[in-house]
């Protein structure tokens, strides 16, 4: 992997992932690692909708809306 790819991989794309779909930049990551280690190579690419579903249906009960609330960007959403 060349040099200039480590800083996009690494910081930029879960940043803007994060920004763009209202989760944390950290649960974006952390999505993709476990759910690759879960499923492997396709694991990669369900991960994030996978994530999005489960914070999504979180946040449409009361007694486990304080995990969406907690693992949802709350910077983008002042």
């Amino acid at each position: 992997m060349p040099s200039s790819l480590v800083p996009q991989t690494g910081y930029l794309e879960p940043l803007l992932a994060g920004a763009t779909l209202a989760i944390s930049p950290f649960l974006v990551l952390f999505a993709v690692f476990f759910w690759t280690f879960l499923w492997g190579i396709p694991g990669a690419f369900i991960g994030i909708p996978a994530t999005i579903a489960m914070l999504t249906m979180c946040a449409q009960y009361a007694g486990s809306r304080w995990l969406a609330v907690l693992l949802s960007d709350s910077a983008s959403r002042k």
